[in-house]
């Protein structure tokens, strides 16, 4: 059986730039409500085995990753099983590069695709100019705190989209780049979880694709037909489906930074035209006819007294 658990994907302590230690940033984390999280301190794991030891005894898991920080751009490399240097990725190799660390069993993303790197020159933005994406898992589609005021998030999502409907299947992600507690909006990537809530488990969530990333809102979603059921990230016929959703306030969340849901939105190639409804009352039900190509859903309202994107899934893709 399948279940969402709300990760962080992109952390930092001590050991590269954070201001937490390990065991701080899991009981940071923890307090926030969050039930795991990928460490990604920059070019160093050296914080991994205190983070594992913290969570001892603990319902809450710890991701081993890293952050490669070149100057070309960002990677999160997740699994903890990789040895490659980080200073041997550049541009010209970056496609075997990925090629050997999906061979060492790790998966491998693009981080904050649009930022501009602090100090300047430190590779924040994605400049390795990858020709095939196939070999990538994850695309921080958000990135910082209160994504939806972020702009440069827009040209992610946009980046994100257009890599989709070139056939990629790549799972949405959101990396708040969590260095130190800040005051703001805070979203979660959540994690399609099948049995426990273990590193194996969510890595095999993240190369399925069931993940979407949300702003105080918990999902349930499914297309069904013939009695199969179908999560967000999967492949399916072209054909006609029953698509169920449920959506579910985190209510503290919701309270503390003003979150309301107005309007979902079905949308993407395999849909003779978006299908928007008005969602207040966190529902939705119907027949949907696909065709190839994929669809994806997307939320929008209130977060922090302005108008919003409040949650955004990996597509279902049509064939």
């Amino acid at each position: 059986m399948i279940r969402y658990y709300p990760y962080e994907l992109h952390t930092h302590t001590i050991h590269s730039d954070g201001s937490m230690s390990p065991t701080e940033l899991v009981a940071t984390a923890r307090k926030q409500g969050l039930s795991g999280i990928a460490l990604t301190d920059h070019n160093a794991v050296t914080g991994v085995e205190e983070a594992v030891k913290a969570c001892e005894g603990k319902s809450f898991n710890i991701i081993p990753g890293v952050e490669w920080t070149t100057f070309y751009g960002h990677l999160t490399v997740l699994g903890g099983n990789t040895k490659i240097n980080y200073q041997e990725v550049n541009p010209s190799n970056v496609l075997d590069v990925i090629k050997k660390v999906r061979a060492e069993g790790d998966i491998i993303g693009i981080a904050h695709p649009y930022r501009i790197g602090y100090p300047i020159c430190t590779g924040g933005s994605n400049d390795f100019n990858i020709s095939d994406y196939s070999g990538i898992t994850h695309y921080e589609v958000w990135s910082y705190l209160s994504p939806q005021k972020e702009r440069t998030n827009e040209l992610a999502d946009r980046e994100y989209l257009r890599l989709i409907e070139h056939g990629n299947k790549i799972a949405c992600v959101y990396g708040r780049d969590f260095h130190k507690v800040e005051d703001g909006a805070y979203a979660a990537t959540y994690l399609g979880i099948d049995g426990e809530n273990n590193t194996k488990n969510a890595i095999e969530a993240i190369k399925s694709g069931r993940t979407y990333i949300s702003l105080g809102l918990m999902m349930e979603a499914s297309l069904k037909k013939d009695g199969k059921e179908y999560h967000v990230g999967s492949t399916v016929k072209a054909g006609s489906y029953l698509f169920k959703l449920m959506l579910l306030p985190v209510v503290n969340f919701c309270n503390k930074y003003g979150v309301s849901m107005e309007t979902l939105t079905l949308e993407g190639s395999a849909l003779e035209a978006p299908i928007v409804r008005n969602i207040a009352t966190g529902g939705y039900g119907a027949l949907i006819d696909i065709t190839p190509g994929y669809f994806r859903i997307k939320v929008t309202g209130k977060v922090e007294g302005e108008q919003g994107t409040l949650l955004i899934s990996t597509p279902f893709y049509v064939e």
